[in-house]
Order: C-alpha cells, then sequence, then structure tokens
C-alpha cells in the first residue's frame, strides 16, 4: 500500500473513533439531564403547597367569601338545572302530543311516523319557498312555459 493510502486509512479511523467518543459523551449529557429533569419533576411533587400568609382574620373573611361565592353558584346551578327539566318536560309532552296524533291517523310503526313526517317537512318547505318567491317578486325561469320574453313568468 502507498503511504496515502495509509494516511488516509489512519484518518478515517481517527475520525470514526473521534464520532463514536461525540456520540458517546451526547449520550451521556443526555441520560444526565433525563436523570435530573427526574429528579426535579419528583421534588417539585412532593413538595408541599404554600399558601401565602394571612392575618387570622383576612384568612377568615377569605374563607368567608369563598362559602358565599359557593352558595351564589350552586344557586345560580339550580336555576338552570330547573329551566332546563322544564324545557325537557314541554319537550316531553310535545312529543307525546305528537306522537298521539299519528296514531290517530293510523300510522302505528315508526317507519310509517317518520315517512309521513318527512312528507310533511317538504310539503311545508314547498309552501314556504313559494310564498318567499311570490313576496319577493323574483322571477323564476321554467322551460316550456312561456309567460314572456325567454319564459320568464312572474
Amino acid at each position: 500500500m502507498s503511504t496515502q493510502k495509509r494516511k488516509a486509512q489512519k484518518k478515517k479511523a481517527r475520525e470514526r473513533e473521534a464520532r463514536k467518543k461525540v456520540l458517546r459523551r451526547r449520550a451521556a449529557k443526555r441520560k444526565k439531564a433525563a436523570k435530573e429533569k427526574k429528579l426535579d419533576k419528583e421534588i417539585k411533587e412532593n413538595q408541599p403547597k404554600l399558601t401565602p400568609f394571612m392575618k387570622e382574620e383576612t384568612q377568615k373573611r377569605v374563607e368567608q367569601e369563598k362559602k358565599v361565592f359557593a352558595k351564589a353558584q350552586l344557586a345560580h346551578n339550580i336555576e338552570i338545572l330547573k329551566a332546563l327539566e322544564e324545557e325537557y318536560d314541554e319537550e316531553q309532552t310535545r312529543r307525546d302530543e305528537l306522537n298521539k296524533e299519528l296514531e290517530a291517523q293510523g300510522l302505528d310503526t315508526l317507519q310509517a311516523k317518520m315517512d309521513h313526517m318527512q312528507a310533511q317537512i317538504l310539503k311545508d318547505q314547498e309552501e314556504v319557498s313559494k310564498i318567499e318567491n311570490k313576496e319577493a317578486g323574483h322571477f323564476s325561469y321554467e322551460m316550456g312555459q312561456g309567460g314572456g320574453i325567454g319564459g320568464l313568468t312572474n
């Protein structure tokens, strides 16, 4: 082998060793940092919560204010729950009445009731769209029904 090849091989070997050394150092640093982080986390979790120092009068007043706030919040929540309960009862009675009406019409199965309601909704939507078109004065284009220029009707 020529001296240049030997030098190149030695240089490559030194570079490989240097890379390995750098990687070992990085791994050691990461391992050390992970241990420190874990230790810091354990210390933080095990520390008691610090409460601010207050005079007894101030502390009693703060506790009293918390109790008053909690009572007010509970009263507010009770009002909301009562309103929701009333709304639910109204909705349930409306559903029961609708169910009775559909059964009076001879619709006993759920599928028949759903089909009837869907047809009713489509009918209502068509009526609403016709009314809106008439009120807005829109022109509609209908093929083959010539009421004016180009089949436009009012």
